[in-house]
């Protein structure tokens, strides 16, 4: 029988450890603000910005993922402690890009802009720019908040990640409780699927949307399964319009998203969820319905998007993995290399949590299978060498809910309170360093966080009066798909990379003579890309500007630290 004393004690222990996790996570944070804000950017590389961090910025990161750990996987913790130390981990972690930089990094993010500029200007999207304008729900969406509501987008693309972030985290929280783990579990499967998620879909685009409702919609169902009860029973029942919604603006606003949540929603059915019956009949038919009338552009004049390379595994291979891992800085295939191997450790790990669960009588099927059957897909198409994150995203959260029963498991806790025994301080040391070494890898292995990604105001500037400069229906020639591009007059001029106007060819100087460009840009972050993605000399660009400028052709409009944009000599200059 426990005594008072023993009690008192027992308080006594958790209100220290609780303090001490406050306190680590308090002087984590200032430690990573102090250290963010003496970041120098102005020479990043293979590594990204990893090697720009002073040492203050890995000291907090480590002390805030230390602190988490250590608060969710003690008996009987807060969780709204656990909440909070949550929140700063995301916010250290997602964070760190956007409060060190004015500007949104990656090029995609750049491109979805303009479509929103486009649709405000226009109130409709463009015909026959983009595949992408064909799935307009997002773009539309961005527009009405950014027309109604005001908000400065590029501040709101800017953050969007860390918002991305934080939903994954609940969302993986909550999937882990209705997968009947337990509350240290739940939380630790927040923490891991926050510092693994090096995947970089999270960014101001309809996937990252699209891939939250879809976690969504599986919590919700697996949430109200099996209810007891009459009140039970309704809210099962009121889920479905809910889910029905989420479909709705899933199908109408991104085109990989349907199918892989498709198949997700078949495991449901096939665990015995009857309900699932009606979302995947309503998403089958709204999903060919809108293929059919809605995305008609799309299949009448850019269907070889998607049907080149079907069913081609090399080439999908290859453009997903191969050709990834074997071009560019040595730096930046290294930050390749570790991205597979962190993804392949998460799914070990995963495997050894399975077992776990498995043994203690937990439900495990249907968490596998879900992280699972998005791979179904991976042989039919390679959607332009991203199709394998994506599919790695898919089955993150379930994979780290099982990662976190591992955790839970080596932590020691569970054996202590059954032996009422302290576990060995080795084994809390090994998932705290482990937990927190993953953390600190996140920083260089996130994508977006590659050298050539930074976007200066400089480059901004130079990359808008190119674009204004560009007469209607007049061609922009970019040196490179990189940078703030396309930021505007989507649909009203033409954009293209020197590489997609002229089929494949890497020299500037015979495309844009070729094809009589009206303005050649040339930013630093398209010169970064060359060096580090192709290989290409340090001054790789100066020669090409020198050959268009001695043709006579083109003549200097603007340059600076942003690059160079060259415009077309009219005749008789």
């Amino acid at each position: 029988m426990t005594t008072t004393t023993e009690r008192t004690e027992d308080v006594t222990r958790r209100y220290s450890a609780g303090h001490a996790a406050a306190v680590a996570a308090a002087g984590g944070l200032v430690l990573w603000g102090v250290g963010s804000a003496s970041v120098d950017l102005s020479d990043l590389g293979g590594f990204g910005l990893a090697p720009a961090l002073p040492w203050p910025v890995w000291a907090g990161i480590v002390l805030v993922t230390g602190a988490f750990v250590g608060h969710v996987a003690r008996p009987r913790f807060s969780e709204r402690g656990a909440a909070v130390l949550l929140v700063v981990l995301v916010f250290v972690l997602y964070g760190l890009q956007p409060l060190t930089e004015r500007l949104p990094r990656t090029t995609t993010v750049w491109l979805h802009l303009g479509f929103v500029e486009r649709f405000v200007t226009d109130g409709a999207v463009a015909t026959g720019v983009d595949a992408r304008f064909s799935w307009p729900g997002f773009f539309a969406a961005s527009g009405l908040l950014r027309g109604a509501g005001g908000f400065d987008l590029v501040a709101v693309a800017n953050w969007f990640p860390v918002v991305v972030a934080a939903g994954i985290a609940a969302l993986t929280l909550w999937l882990a409780r209705y997968a009947g783990s337990p509350r240290p579990v739940a939380w630790l499967a927040a923490g891991v699927v926050t510092v693994t998620n090096w995947i970089e879909q999270d960014y101001f685009s309809p996937q990252a949307v699209a891939f939250l409702l879809a976690l969504g919609v599986i919590v919700l169902l697996l949430g109200t399964r099996n209810p007891t009860g009459r009140r039970a029973a309704v809210l099962s029942a009121a889920v479905i319009p809910v889910c029905v919604l989420a479909e709705l603006a899933i199908v109408v606003s991104h085109q990989l998203t349907p199918p892989l949540l498709g198949i997700q929603l078949l495991c449901l059915l096939v665990a015995g969820d009857r309900r699932v019956r009606s979302l995947l009949l309503v998403l089958i038919v709204a999903e060919l319905t809108w293929f059919v009338i809605g995305a008609r552009e799309f299949w009448t004049g850019q269907l070889a998007l998607l049907t080149d390379g079907f069913g081609d595994v090399g080439g999908s291979v290859g453009s997903n993995v191969t050709n990834r891992l074997s071009q560019g800085d040595p730096g930046l295939v290294v930050v390749r290399l570790v991205r597979v191997a962190t993804f392949g450790l998460v799914v070990l790990v995963a495997a050894l949590g399975a077992r776990i669960r498995a043994r203690r009588g937990r439900p495990v099927r249907l968490l596998v299978f879900l992280a699972a059957v998005p791979w179904i897909v991976t042989p039919l198409q390679s959607y332009g060498g991203e199709l394998y994150m994506r599919c790695a995203l898919f089955g993150l959260p379930y994979l780290s809910v099982l990662v976190g029963e591992a955790l839970w498991a080596a932590w020691g806790a569970r054996e202590a309170r059954r032996h009422r025994a302290a576990p060995g301080v080795w084994r809390r040391g090994v998932v705290l360093v482990a937990v927190s070494a993953v953390a600190c890898t996140l920083v260089f292995t996130r994508g977006g966080n590659d050298g050539f990604s930074l976007v200066t105001p400089a480059e901004l500037s130079l990359a808008s009066e190119a674009v204004d400069s560009v007469p209607a229906g007049g061609l922009l020639l970019l040196a490179e798909e990189q940078g703030p591009v396309r930021i505007a007059r989507v649909g009203e001029i033409r954009y293209g990379s020197v590489a997609v106007v002229c089929d494949g060819e890497l020299e500037v100087v015979p495309c844009a003579l070729d094809r009589s460009a009206d303005v050649v840009l040339f930013t630093r972050s398209m010169v970064r890309w060359g060096e580090l993605s192709r290989g290409s000399p340090a001054a790789w660009a100066d020669g090409q500007v020198d050959a268009l400028v001695r043709s006579g052709r083109y003549e200097v409009m603007t340059s600076g630290p942003g690059g160079i944009a060259l415009r077309a000599r009219t005749q008789g200059e």
